[in-house]
């Protein structure tokens, strides 16, 4: 005997079973088809007492309770030219939380182009060269001043006029620091601006410079020597050295980093001095530097590549090429970031080996780099400027 539906829902009612607005219902949460324990209607399950299709249900898409813009065939999707970011369709080419991808926030700036807009904190800076950074302040030489500026910008401060050559810096909690290429001396100046303090002199085209909490450390170009001095000053005592120019620089708790342009070398060796390690070598030009805990990177500027390698030594892996002219570096416990002279950008990659992004383009002989925690800062050697753009 054939029942009518009416009267099947009567008896299942009867025998004890939940009947919902979408068919019989059962107590699992993925139930389909339409056996003997009673589902809802394939394609239909049971969500929060309700049946729906998560093929096609935006709010339980593909499972119950996965919310999106828009569902096909149980996956979340979006129209053409909009990108699925957590439950929303967005144009990542213009929304500026999510620029160029899924989370990444312009901090209150506009994206355009897959990119958030840079912001100029200050311009008419010369041969800008190299910049660093603190809580409040960006710090920049441009051969002839060392200067700084609020960190949102505003009017620039000349902390040292009259400067020789003025190119590597460095900052700590009272001072800034840097190196004049052009007469061999290496200075400080307190950050609130004062009369500079010679820590070194005679030296051999001093160029990239660091410090920590007892010394003061820069390359010297012309005789490929690495020294280091205190904070007051004394005696520059050589802690390495290497065929041909050593060029960048990069300190961690242990030991002293840099580049040897000519000799293709990556090296390092203990803050007290001693043997130097031989990092990489047979390089084609390295020239920036930068480590973290774990490893060493530069820029392989006749290569047109940016690399790493263990900071013990090892096998170096290529993590950029066609990098026309790769400049300067940073790092922070995520990604890296560099400056790409002729091709005029500021590069990104996802540590350890991401695919590497532009997050600033139509630069003018972008230099130096530098991060905090939301912003890169870098120079326009070309034109002058001091730039940053979010991270």
């Amino acid at each position: 005997m054939k029942l009518r539906f009416s009267s099947l829902l009567f008896a299942m009612a009867g025998a004890g079973l939940a009947v919902g607005a979408c068919g019989p219902q059962v107590d699992q949460a993925t139930s389909t088809g339409t056996g003997a324990g009673g589902a809802c209607p394939s394609p239909s399950v049971l969500c929060a007492g309700k049946c729906v299709d998560t093929t096609r249900d935006p709010a339980n898409c593909g499972a119950c309770g996965n919310q999106c813009a828009y569902c096909q065939a149980g996956s979340c999707v979006c129209p053409t030219l909009a990108t699925p970011c957590g439950s929303e369709c967005v144009d990542t080419t213009t929304d500026p939380a999510n620029c160029g991808t899924c989370g990444h926030y312009c901090q209150g700036l506009t994206c355009q182009a897959s990119l958030c807009t840079p912001v100029e904190l200050a311009s008419g800076q010369g041969f800008a060269s190299f910049i660093a950074v603190d809580a409040t302040s960006v710090y920049w030489t441009n051969t002839v001043t060392v200067t700084k500026v609020a960190l949102d910008g505003g009017s620039p401060v000349v902390l040292a006029p009259g400067q020789k050559g003025a190119l590597g810096i460095a900052v700590d909690a009272t001072h800034v620091y840097w190196t004049n290429y052009g007469d061999g001396t290496v200075l400080k100046a307190p950050l609130a601006g004062g009369a500079p303090t010679t820590l070194a002199s005679a030296q051999s085209m001093p160029r990239s410079i660091a410090v920590d909490a007892t010394h003061v450390y820069w390359t010297n170009h012309g005789d490929g020597t690495v020294m280091k001095v205190g904070l007051a000053g004394g005696t520059p005592t050589m802690l390495g050295s290497s065929s041909g120019s050593a060029v960048g620089l990069a300190l961690d708790a242990t030991s002293v980093y840099w580049t040897a342009f000519d000799s293709g070398a990556v090296m390092k060796v203990g803050l007290a001095g001693g043997t130097p390690t031989m990092l990489a070598s047979a390089q084609k030009g390295p020239w920036g530097i930068a480590v973290d805990a774990k490893r060493a990177y530069w820029t392989d500027q006749n290569g047109s590549t940016v690399k790493s390698v263990g900071l013990a030594g090892g096998t170096p892996v290529e993590l950029a090429v066609d990098q026309s002219l790769p400049y300067d570096l940073a790092v922070d416990a995520t990604s890296l970031y560099w400056t790409v002279e002729h091709d005029g950008t500021v590069m990104k990659l996802a540590l350890p080996a991401g695919t590497p992004t532009v997050i600033a383009n139509g630069q003018n002989n972008p230099f130096g780099i530098a991060v905090d925690a939301t912003w890169v800062y870098w120079v326009n050697n070309g034109d002058g400027t001091v730039m940053r753009v979010a991270k």
